[in-house]
């Protein structure tokens, strides 16, 4: 159902059309009108952004929530919370740049259909 809601939206290129000089990529937030110009569809944007707002959110109703918690526990609790706060940071920051990194060539050879090397 929710394929054929957006359809209309987009290119009428095939999904699995290979990306080639003469036709452009298509991009699940772009829709073409009828003299084939490019447009953002913010319909699409909100969509795709959804489910990262709901994450955020709740990631900042969590932290409020166990700072609460701890802070029923002693003012010293919660300053032992913030002195954690920023080494935790840099390891998920560390570990997540990593991740990025390792995605995006996973990504650019899957793309180049060099699977032995993606993998």
């Amino acid at each position: 159902m929710r394929q054929k809601r957006f359809s209309s939206l987009y290119s009428p290129m095939a999904l699995d059309t290979p990306h080639t000089s003469e036709s452009p990529m298509r991009l699940p937030a772009v829709r073409y009108d009828a003299r084939g110009k490019r447009h953002v569809d913010y319909r699409a944007v909100v969509v795709l952004a959804g489910p990262l707002f709901v994450n955020s959110a709740l990631q900042a109703v969590l932290s409020l929530t166990d700072t609460w918690f701890i802070g029923r526990l002693s003012v010293d609790a919660v300053a032992a919370m913030g002195a954690t706060f920023f080494l935790v940071l840099v390891f998920i920051l560390l570990f997540g740049g990593v991740g990025i990194g390792v995605q995006a060539l996973a990504a650019q050879n899957y793309g180049a259909q060099r699977n032995a090397e993606a993998a």
